[in-house]
């Protein structure tokens, strides 16, 4: 039974994203498991005006572990971020004071 389930290895590829377009902010994240798109959430922020464009990354971020977390039986999965910023913040993983 064990060596069954070790057989089976599904590869899951997260891409999120944040973007603005005319004042408005968007997240996405589309789950992809061995090369078919699976499942995708996406949200609606608001503008500009309220929102930032790393809070946005942030969103989509959330939105892809969202979507790692309704899945059953992951050994693994990556996700593909397109923010710098994004990817620097979470490396950091001790907190501050402050």
């Amino acid at each position: 039974m064990l060596e069954a389930a070790a057989a089976v290895q599904t590869v899951i590829i997260i891409f999120s994203d944040g973007s603005g377009e005319g004042g408005h902010f968007r997240a996405a994240a589309v789950l992809n498991r061995n090369g078919v798109e699976w499942g995708a959430l996406h949200k609606y922020l608001g503008t500009d005006k309220c929102h930032t464009v790393f809070k946005v990354e942030v969103l989509g971020m959330l939105l892809a572990a969202k979507l790692i977390k309704a899945e059953s039986s992951i050994c693994s999965a990556s996700i593909g971020v397109d923010s710098q910023a994004m990817i620097l913040a979470t490396r950091h993983i001790r907190g501050t004071p402050g």
